[in-house]
């Protein structure tokens, strides 16, 4: 994988807290994320 290519990253938890904001951290620095959350509204 080069410098600029991102990986991808699994967030267990992504619908709130510490889970929802490395998802979004994450996002913007360009990784591609799987998020895994008991509550799918959230993603709506």
């Amino acid at each position: 994988m080069s410098e600029n290519e991102k990986g991808l990253v699994v967030v267990s938890g992504a619908s709130s807290g510490i889970g929802l904001a490395m998802t979004n951290k994450l996002l913007m620095e360009g990784y591609s994320v799987l998020g895994l959350a008991k509550e799918f509204e959230v993603f709506k």
